[in-house]
């Protein structure tokens, strides 16, 4: 079960973007094993993103001052260095249509508040699960492609060798010939 998954949670980041300081300060305090950055707005959170930061996980409210949530997870999910980064939308935004929209705009999952700290806590670990699971997925495909370019290099040489041996064998067999055919002419002439 993903639940059950065993990291490390200090070596995990999760970005809060919020512009509510009650709920930074619950989620803050919840999410203490973690690593945790805060943005208080879109413009913030999409700024510490180009400045390098690369959060394991962001939780993204929609109604903030200046760009709303769905434009900013557009905006990550657009960009090819953050579009990995699974987005959960914690928000009072609680209508089918706003949940679809946060799908649509890119987001993994949608939580509404008022918030149960269980449920954010079963979500995360869910959500950070998956994440690893990809991370080492990919991983292992990196290791197989690099193993699949030597093997292939491999099989180049030894084509490239076994060519040589057989460009050897019919020079061989045609000095061989010549020089077996010269004999027999004479001993088939008499």
């Amino acid at each position: 079960m993903l639940n059950t998954i065993d990291f490390d949670r200090s070596h995990i980041t999760i970005l809060i973007v919020d512009d509510t300081p009650e709920n930074i300060s619950i989620l803050g305090e919840f999410l203490s094993p973690y690593k945790v950055k805060v943005a208080l707005d879109g413009y913030k959170a999409l700024h510490m993103l180009e400045e390098g930061l690369r959060p394991t996980l962001i939780l993204l409210d929609i109604m903030m001052p200046g760009i709303d949530g769905y434009e900013v997870c557009r905006r990550i999910k657009n960009n090819s260095e953050t579009k990995d980064i699974p987005v959960i939308f914690i928000t009072a935004l609680s209508e089918l249509a706003d949940k679809v929209k946060g799908f649509q705009s890119g987001a993994v999952d949608y939580i509404t508040k008022p918030f149960n700290l269980a449920e954010v806590n079963s979500r995360i670990n869910s959500h950070l699960g998956i994440a690893m699971y990809r991370r080492e997925l990919e991983k292992s495909n990196e290791l197989l492609e690099q193993k699949v370019k030597e093997r292939t290099h491999e099989l180049e040489l030894a084509k490239e060798k076994a060519e040589e041996a057989n460009r050897v064998k019919s020079h061989f067999l045609s000095l061989f010939s010549h020089e077996m055919r010269t004999p027999l002419a004479g001993i088939m002439g008499f």
